[in-house]
């Protein structure tokens, strides 16, 4: 469950509307410490929390890879706001079911100024785990963004990244019909 509520949360798309976060510079630990609070309070991660959290445009440019080059800039709009809904339906759903009780920063590297890595341990409530976590930040606007999340050794943007060009290859190469895909899933 924890895998599949994180590889869920591992991705999205689009620009961030307003947030709850309490400054515009707020820390990684600050990110982290919503993302238990939205979960032990309401069971689930709101899209409002989701919109202060990821890096919607970060994820999506990423996770199109190579398919956007030859995408206009209209197309990859609609490919981000589509990847989007479907994104935060699913993490929505399948954080429903989660039953966190706490996230322990164990490190952080600084890839670079803007850009860090916190390894986590993750304590679910029927005691389960800890599991390793590693969750990649950048800032973004001056306030801190996940772009991405490592489980079992595996980035899992990658992994969506790998899946979107093979939905690409498999439609040759049609953007109505990844979009089709991604609104029936």
């Amino acid at each position: 469950m924890l895998k599949g509520l994180l590889a869920s949360f591992a991705v999205a798309a689009m620009p961030i509307g307003a947030s709850a976060l309490p400054s515009q510079t707020a820390s990684p630990q600050v990110v982290l410490d919503l993302i238990v609070s939205d979960l032990v309070d309401d069971g689930r991660l709101s899209v409002s929390t989701l919109e202060d959290v990821l890096g919607y445009d970060q994820i999506s440019r990423f996770v199109l890879g190579r398919q956007g080059r030859r995408l206009s800039a209209d197309e990859i709009g609609v490919f981000a706001k589509t990847y989007r809904s479907y994104l935060n339906e699913i993490i929505s759903e399948n954080t429903a079911r989660f039953e966190l009780d706490a996230i322990d920063v164990v490190s952080v590297v600084e890839r670079r100024p803007n850009d860090k890595v916190v390894e986590t341990r993750v304590h679910l409530d029927n005691g389960t785990g800890p599991d390793i976590v590693r969750w990649r930040f950048l800032k973004i606007d001056g306030r801190w963004k996940v772009i991405d999340i490592q489980i079992s050794g595996v980035w899992l943007a990658i992994e969506q990244r790998a899946q979107v060009a093979a939905l690409f290859d498999r439609h040759d190469r049609d953007l109505d019909a990844v979009l089709a895909t991604f609104r029936s899933w």
